[in-house]
């Protein structure tokens, strides 16, 4: 009801404005008052072990600090290495913009961690969850400006911050998808706030001093060094805009812009971790809070323990008789006294019976038990930390492979979910540094961070009409024109860049994991990978070259098993091309020659295919010739042997010419034969060689330039 009716006294304007976001952040104060209270008492306890009194004073205690041991126990487990940006397609598919778009954003977001100190702010991060409760970080979007008008950007950045635990406010919300609002504290000086607004600089109070919270009394100078004012810098997500509003002006805001960086969930941080989840309350709780009562009895039972300590001396009574027993007690090493009353000594019965001390074994005893229940408090307390798993997973070198093996399962069992947790916040940021960067980063800047050249658009179209005027002109492309073509250019890169639903569809933005690894593990990983790879492949060899396994059935099982391993991603690219043997085509560069080359070796085929068939028909027609030659002589010597039968002796000489040429019709049908047999040899190695597809090579200059194809020889 009183908010309510505060609310109805706001009013409007920017005066209005001002009061509204002056109550949300009170609301918002009291909403986590009781923690802050609790935040700055355990911080307290935790750097110097001191308590507040009544009267403002400080007073150390003796304790056993325990809450600093948790802490820096802890702590490594949780982050102990830089995180490196693993950005690839989303999918394993042929994309070549995708994958020019995760190599920019990946190395633009390496180059981006190591400009500046990084672990530092996760560090930070860290301790607030450890110790007060949850831990948050901001992304900083930082442009240079070539001079002072700020009008011409001349190189660009984007930096993680961590908002210390008491400088974050956030809006009502039992989960962190209700918050409407967050605003940031900051203290800041004259010359920060006329850089924030230069009109108002000057109405702004001095409020706080530079290294604390508490208002300053006394001297109200504004002109001093220390002093600082409280401005608040909320960013609305319901209206996407931020304000900027000082404590000690009520008057109208500082400045106010709308969405600044454009991103797609408005915040310019991720969801906060929080030590200890809930799905009710957005209130952090500190770990302390849940062993606090174990603590307090830890340092009652140290505080005692010290007290009997303090009490347990060697005191006693001797005989006033005696008196050179008290000279005993503060004689040196190997120091006799002489006795001055041997009587005296004697009668008591010696030295020893001389000399009554405080009995002290109850108290030994007492002191004991304390350490055994104090050892007892310390084990319950890692047990609700989860360092008892810790200290499970610690080895010595005389225990098992197996034995170690089941200790560091155990190691970090409880503490999966905050590493996870811590592993989560940290992808997040380098998620809002990557859209950053994608949509905001100019083309000039992305090529300086990353070192990669990619043309733009008009370059490409100059290098088409170079590759077209080379080939119009029938010489040979430039290799670095044609290796221009193609690669993606910067336009279509800024396409998928810019535009959050192609970006988050074809690009996945990862980081490695920011627990370190135990090397055992990852020297298993690799020892078993390389044999199991090297085991498949001598095991499905035989069967892929007889042709019982297809070879893209044994990739696909290879690659499945690759990919269940931590470290297989690494090799699974080269892994994919097994196999894959190039096909020998012609350069696409002189395409147009090795067809039109192609073409008339063709005709000289057919051509010599029809030589040798005019040859065989002329090797006919001879043949014809040559028969026909010498039934014309037979029937000549049949009508000339009727009427010159009484002449037979004469005919002697006519006789033996007949013979020789019947002899020489005889060879020339044979080698006619032959030179026919020889013909349709060739005929037939020609149509085989016809039928059989041609394969053709270019021949090319030292220089590259092509001279002619080769195409197979016809025997």
């Amino acid at each position: 009801m009183e908010q309510s009716e505060s609310r109805a006294k706001i009013g409007k304007g920017e005066d209005g404005l001002v009061r509204h976001w002056l109550l949300e952040i009170e609301l918002a104060d009291k909403t986590e008052k009781d923690w802050r209270k609790d935040a700055e008492r355990i911080i307290d306890r935790y750097r110097a072990d001191v308590s507040r009194e009544t009267d403002g004073s400080r007073q150390k205690k003796d304790n056993f600090n325990i809450l600093w041991s948790n802490t820096e126990t802890l702590r490594p487990a949780l982050y102990n290495s830089t995180p490196k940006p693993d950005v690839r397609r989303r999918y394993r598919d042929a994309d070549p913009i995708g994958k020019a778009v995760s190599q920019v954003v990946e190395r633009a977001l390496s180059a981006s961690i190591d400009a500046y100190d990084f672990d530092d702010a996760i560090i930070g991060v860290i301790n607030d969850i450890l110790l007060p409760g949850r831990g948050v970080a901001r992304v900083r979007y930082v442009p240079t400006f070539k001079d002072d008008k700020q009008e011409e950007v001349a190189y660009e950045d984007v930096t993680c911050e961590h908002v210390q635990w008491d400088d974050f406010r956030r809006g009502h919300g039992r989960t962190w998808n209700e918050v409407e609002w967050v605003a940031f504290t900051h203290k800041l000086d004259k010359d920060a706030l006329k850089k924030l607004n230069p009109e108002l600089a000057d109405e702004v109070s001095m409020d706080v001093s530079a290294d604390t919270e508490d208002t300053t009394s006394g001297d109200r100078d504004d002109k001093s060094t220390h002093k600082r004012a409280t401005v608040y810098e909320i960013w609305d997500r319901k209206k996407r805009e931020v304000i900027f509003i000082a404590k000690s002006l009520k008057q109208k805001p500082l400045k106010v812009e709308k969405d600044p960086l454009g991103l797609k969930d408005f915040f310019p941080l991720p969801r906060p971790v929080y030590a200890v989840e809930s799905t009710t309350s957005l209130i952090p709780v500190p770990l302390y809070v849940l062993y606090e009562t174990l603590a307090d009895e830890l340092d009652t039972v140290t505080r005692r323990i010290i007290l009997i300590l303090k009490g347990l001396r060697l005191r006693g009574v001797y005989d006033s008789r005696l008196s050179e027993v008290e000279k005993v007690f503060e004689a040196g090493d190997n120091k006799m006294i002489p006795a001055e009353n041997v009587a005296a000594l004697l009668e008591a019965g010696g030295l020893e019976k001389a000399i009554w001390t405080l009995p002290v074994e109850r108290y030994i005893q007492v002191v004991r038990e304390l350490y055994t229940y104090r050892q007892s408090l310390i084990q319950s307390i890692y047990e609700l930390t989860g360092i008892s798993d810790i200290m499970r997973g610690s080895s010595v070198a005389s225990e098992t492979a197996t034995a170690q093996q089941i200790k560091s399962q155990w190691g970090s069992l409880r503490l999966q979910r905050m590493q996870k947790d811590v592993q989560r916040f940290i992808r997040d940021l380098m998620r809002i540094k990557a859209e950053i960067i994608c949509e905001r980063f100019s083309t000039e800047t992305l090529s300086i961070m990353t070192g990669l050249k990619f043309p733009t658009q008009q370059e490409k179209q100059a290098a088409q009409q170079q590759a077209m005027f080379a080939q119009q002109n029938q010489q040979p492309v430039d290799p670095m024109l044609q290796a221009t073509l193609e690669l993606p250019s910067w336009e279509e890169l800024k396409e998928v860049m810019q535009s959050d639903v192609l970006r988050e569809f074809r690009v996945d933005i990862e980081t490695d994991s920011t627990i370190q690894a135990e090397a055992q593990e990852d020297q298993k990983n690799i020892v078993e990978l390389i044999g199991g790879i090297t085991q498949f492949i001598g095991g499905v060899a035989p069967a892929v070259q007889s042709g019982a396994l297809p070879m893209e059935a044994a990739k696909a099982l290879l690659m499945a098993a690759v990919r269940r391993f931590k470290l297989g991603r690494e090799v699974e690219d080269e892994l994919s091309k097994m196999g894959e043997q190039p096909p020998q085509q012609p350069d696409e560069s002189g395409k147009a020659e090795a067809e039109a080359a192609q073409a008339e070796a063709q005709i000289k085929m057919q051509g010599q295919q029809m030589d040798l068939q005019h040859k065989q028909q002329m090797n006919a027609m001879d043949m014809e010739r040559k028969q026909a030659e010498h039934k014309m002589a037979m029937e000549k010597l049949a009508a000339k042997s009727g009427a010159d039968m009484e002449l037979a002796g004469k005919q002697n000489e006519p006789l033996v010419a007949m013979q020789q040429s019947m002899a020489e019709l005889q060879q020339g049908i044979i080698e006619t034969n032959a030179s026919i047999a020889q013909s349709m040899g060739q005929i037939a190695q020609s149509i085989a060689a016809m039928s059989a597809p041609k394969q053709f090579s270019i021949v090319r200059n030292p220089d590259g330039s092509m001279t002619g194809v080769a195409a197979p020889a016809v025997h």
